[in-house]
């Protein structure tokens, strides 16, 4: 499926997302898979985000590199659990699916000029 990769975090409504959901803050590698619940192209979902008025819903997925440092922390402290009799090896093995997050932002109204 299409998304946009989050190359940079401007100022903007995102930044100000970003400071007030440090847990949940978008960063460069994320990607913008929908926009108002709507996906398509990358074309497509610039359009959405340049026509929205008022509050925009993104879904993020983060990045592929977030992710695998994620499951090896995960593992690894999955790992030690299990050395010391928490839990079974098996569960050791379970990954979790990519995480992806709501980020709801209001694009401010534009100037007439």
């Amino acid at each position: 499926s299409a998304s946009l990769l989050i190359k940079k975090v401007r100022d903007g409504p995102v930044k100000e997302w970003n400071v007030k959901k440090p847990n949940d803050a978008m960063r460069q590698g994320d990607r913008i898979t929908a926009v108002n619940g709507q996906t398509g192209t990358s074309a497509e979902l610039c359009a959405i985000i340049g026509g929205a008025q008022g509050r925009l819903h993104l879904q993020v997925q983060r990045s592929a590199d977030d992710v695998q440092a994620r499951r090896r922390r995960q593992e690894a402290r999955a790992i030690l659990r299990a050395e010391k009799g928490d839990l079974s090896q098996e569960e050791t093995s379970k990954r979790p699916p990519p995480p992806t997050m709501q980020v709801k932002a209001e694009k401010p109204e534009e100037k007439p000029r």
